[in-house]
């Protein structure tokens, strides 16, 4: 027997970050500027959710 639920979901896509010229030495600050994206995002959600 299959239980189904009807959900909400959001799919959206964050802004480019730019990588050009980076280099492996880039690693760790581009992980902090997508972190930082994504975490806004979900704060966003979030925030919506509330209203």
């Amino acid at each position: 027997m299959a239980l189904l639920r009807k959900i909400l979901a959001w799919t959206g896509v964050l802004p480019a970050i730019e990588t050009t010229g980076m280099t492996n030495k880039d690693i760790p600050e581009l992980i902090a500027r997508c972190h930082s994206a994504m975490a806004k995002a979900i704060a966003e959600l979030g925030e919506s959710k509330a209203q």
